[in-house]
């Protein structure tokens, strides 16, 4: 099923006819595309109805709609860096203090800070990108084209506060 297919359901059950515009749901599916995570657009359409609901209306806005994600992007961001090991935590900090770093720099740093070695590390690379948190893409460059930059897919001040929390 599609995310806009799933977000509509919810939205089916969740609200009356006409309090979400098509607009404001692809608005809603646009965040959830950049965060990779489907829960982040189910509680900002919960946050946005709530919003509405403060100012007494009986429709969303899009400012309702953006308020509620400040809010909503960093609790699921927070929520899932507090469940990396410590590594991961140090490497996604590395990242983040650096901005867009090749692999093979990013790597010395690493080992220099945690003694681990380059099969550990790009495995932790390989899933902070599945998680969505990095970007990992290869440059074409290098020995065999394989050299790869790292960087984050969030706002640096965004990760740090994270990290800094858990």
């Amino acid at each position: 099923m599609e995310i806009l297919d799933i977000l509509k359901d919810r939205v089916k059950y969740g609200f009356y006819p006409k309090v979400i515009s098509d607009e404001l749901l692809e608005l809603v599916v646009s965040y959830v595309e950049k965060t990779g995570d489907l829960r982040v657009g189910i509680d900002l359409l919960k946050r946005s109805g709530f919003n509405a609901e403060r100012r007494g209306s009986r429709t969303i806005s899009s400012a309702d709609v953006e308020k509620a994600y400040e809010a909503s992007k960093l609790l699921h961001l927070c929520r899932g860096i507090s469940l990396l090991s410590d590594p991961e935590k140090q490497l996604l900090e590395l990242i983040a203090k650096t901005d867009k770093v090749k692999a093979g720099e990013l790597y010395k740093s690493f080992h220099d800070l945690t003694q681990l070695g380059y099969t550990r590390f790009y495995g932790m690379v390989n899933r902070l990108q599945a998680l969505n948190y990095v970007d990992a893409d290869f440059t074409g460059k290098g020995k065999r084209g394989r050299t790869r930059i790292i960087k984050t897919k969030y706002e640096v001040d965004d990760i740090l506060n994270c990290l800094k929390k858990g």
